[in-house]
């Protein structure tokens, strides 16, 4: 589907990383990365969207790295990238770059109860390690910010309200006291009552007129 290598080609992978790795006596960095609520894509747009956007994130993760680096997808919405060859500092600022570029491009999809997302965890990687540990403490780092972000995202709505939010904006105008209905409601008969008393009381002035014309 997305053109990447699956799980058992990867691993053939690593571990061919791993034998260079003690050859050289180099190290490198590998990146576990994670779909959040990717079944909502399928249940709501359908598989043949949620194919596309596998392939995307394979697209993306494959052209941001080196053409000696790894990618592969080794689950149904997992992917492993192997950056070869790298430092702790080079290698996660690297993966965090990934991260970003592949999070921004993915923000656009909007679904109802989530927001389709990737989690990244990575660790590094030297001469003594085997493949299934590696792959391991990757998939510990993955979710361990998978369910930080979880927990800074339940503060936050914690915080600011959540869906309280709201009903706090309906009740910034607060409702009419009976007095003031009262008001309201009367304000035609005390228009009409005073356009009453104007015509049967005159103004002074006027009264002066009709005097004045009386006497004439």
């Amino acid at each position: 589907l997305t053109g990447l290598l699956n799980r058992r080609g990867f691993m053939t992978e690593l571990e061919r990383a791993l034998v260079l790795a003690r050859r050289h006596r180099d190290r490198g960095l590998l990146v576990y990365v994670d779909l959040d609520d990717f079944k909502l894509v399928n249940d709501q747009r359908g598989h043949a969207v949620g194919d596309l956007l596998l392939c995307q994130v394979g697209r993306m993760l494959r052209q941001n790295v080196r053409t000696s680096d790894v990618v592969a997808r080794i689950g149904g919405d997992e992917f492993a990238v192997i950056l070869q060859r790298t430092t702790l500092t080079g290698g996660q600022r690297r993966a965090r770059a990934l991260e970003r570029q592949v999070n921004n491009a993915m923000a656009t999809w909007r679904l109802r109860g989530g927001q389709v997302g990737a989690s990244f965890g990575f660790c590094l990687f030297c001469a003594d390690d085997a493949a299934e540990a590696v792959l391991a403490r990757a998939d510990a780092a993955m979710y361990a910010r998978k369910r930080s972000a979880k927990r800074a995202t339940t503060r936050h709505s914690a915080e600011t309200g959540g869906a309280v939010a709201p009903k706090t904006e309906q009740r910034e105008r607060p409702p009419l006291g009976w007095r003031a209905l009262l008001h309201l409601a009367a304000r035609p008969f005390l228009a009409a009552r005073r356009m009453l008393r104007s015509s049967l009381n005159p103004a002074p002035d006027a009264l002066l007129t009709c005097g004045r014309d009386c006497r004439s």
